[in-house]
Order: C-alpha cells, then structure tokens, then sequence
C-alpha cells in the first residue's frame, strides 16, 4: 500500500539514511552500502564585505559556495573502500590470480603428509604453492621462517640456506608433482616446538584492493535515501532523496580494524556545471 504522502508538506522529520549510491556517468552502479550512520551535508561559502569608517559592516556578497557530504559505516565494505581509493575491487579468477600472503604456523611433530623426520632433518610440506616472483629462467622464491615460543612469540629467526641447511638455517625445495618443502635441522629446535614459515601464493580464490599513489578518486553522482515523517504525521512513514550530481571521496581516511571502530567518509561536491540551475545538490521527497 503506498505511503501517505502530500505535496502541502513543509516539514521533514528524518529518522536514519536506508541507501547511500554512487553512479558513473552512464548510470551504472559505482558503490553502494546499506549501513551508514551520521549522514549530513555541509555546506559553506565564502562573504566580501563592505564597511564604514568605524569597520561596521554596511553590505555583504556571497560568493564561493561550497558542499561536503559525509557519513559513518561500521563495515568494511570493499566497493566504498575501492572508490576512497580512487580503483575498483579486483576479483581473482583463472587468468587474474592474486597473490596472497601466507602465515602457516606448523608444530613439529611427524605428521602424515605435513612433517616427516629422520635422524638428523625435519622436513615440512607447504599448505600452498610459493610464489615465483622472479621469472622461469631465474626464479625467486621469497620464504621466511622462524621457530616460536610457547606463546607464539619469536624465539630463533632462520636464515635462508641452499642445499643442506646447517644450524640456524632451513632450506627451500620447489616441488614439482608434490609440495613444496622447507627442511630444518633437528638440533636447532625442541621436541614438540612449533615453526611459522611466511611466503607468497598465487590464487584465483581471493580479492583485493589496492590503493596506489598514482590514482585517485573521481567524482559520481551520489543519491542517498533517508526515511522520515511528515511532523503532523508521525504513522506513516515517508523517504527523501538527496542527490548530488558530481561528489568525490576526499582521498584522507581511517581504516581501523577493530570491532568498536567505524569508517568516516567524506566527499566533496562540485556543481552540475552544464545544469542551467548549477545545483550542487537537492533534495526530493515524493511519494511511493
């Protein structure tokens, strides 16, 4: 049933923003999310005054106006992210692998298929394939290791060796039809110690983002929905519109990780330049 709506409304209570969309120029969708907060417009100009002799102001003229519109999110959504960055979510497939760090924490105890020990060497298979990022003729394998303390702190880093390691080393083996390896030597290590081997892998299962240094974002048209109330009709519920024709992230931000932290996004509106009304924004309440 659509909402009560009359155009003799003349005040707009809002209650939370639902959407906030970001459109290329062809109308195609740029970035979207659900989950913002805090959703304000600023806007700004600057004044030229004319004063007397005693420094009274006796006439003023507005020129310069400018907008800002920012908002809250507490996700981590990666197309807002991508945007802020000035690219776009890279997704991995079979010809677009990614490379993927690798943190795998092995405690050495002869495993089926993972640690294999003889008399003197402990040898332990590798959950992924290292990268190459060298090239086929001259491959460069970048692995790093380092046996752990009990409570997973640093207790021996280990240098790279070459063929056979010798204390304080490990060696790397590429495998061919089976994984690949690193190799310790027994005496450098406590029975029951556990090992974290750092290295690179290529995958189609994965997706990044990257933020370079040579791009930046650009500007879309950005329309965020909020619902409200008509003051003399708090029942029905009733959407606004805010629609601004050229807004770009402001390329400063905070990422922070932790559960009670949210993302601030900002973004700096230009006016519809080729609009005879020069609008920098407006707003639209209609009904459904």
């Amino acid at each position: 049933m659509p909402n009560a709506f009359s155009t003799d409304l003349s005040t707009f209570v809002p209650e939370r923003p639902i959407y906030a969309v970001g459109e290329n120029s062809d109308g195609s969708l740029s970035w979207m999310t659900n989950q913002l907060m805090d959703f304000q417009i600023t806007v700004d100009a600057e004044e030229d005054t004319k004063t007397d002799a005693n420094g009274n102001t006796i006439f003023s003229i507005s020129r310069a106006k400018s907008c800002d519109v920012s908002f809250t999110t507490p996700l981590l959504t990666l197309e807002l992210v991508a945007n802020m960055n000035g690219s776009e979510v890279e997704r991995g497939s079979a010809t677009n692998l990614i490379s993927v760090p690798k943190f795998e924490t092995v405690k050495l105890v002869a495993t089926s298929g993972k640690v294999s020990k003889d008399s003197t060497k402990t040898t332990i298979s590798l959950a992924q394939a290292v990268r190459n990022s060298g090239t086929v003729g001259t491959p460069v394998h970048k692995v790093s290791a380092a046996f752990l303390t009990k409570d997973g702190s640093t207790r021996k880093k280990l240098a790279k060796g070459t063929t056979t390691p010798t204390s304080g080393e490990f060696v790397f083996t590429k495998g061919s039809e089976s994984p690949d390896t690193i190799t310790v030597l027994n005496a450098d290590y406590d029975e029951g110690s556990s090992i974290l081997i750092t290295y690179e892998y290529d995958t189609a299962s994965a997706i990044q983002i990257v933020n370079s240094a040579e791009e930046f974002p650009v500007a879309s048209v950005v329309k965020v929905l909020v619902r409200g109330y008509d003051i003399c009709d708090k029942t029905s519920p009733i959407y606004a519109y805010f629609i601004f024709p050229a807004a770009k992230f402001q390329t400063n931000y905070t990422l922070g990780m932790a559960l009670d932290q949210n993302i601030d996004c900002n973004l700096t509106c230009s006016y519809d330049y080729c609009s005879e009304a020069r609008e920098l924004y407006r707003m639209v309440v209609a009904g459904e």
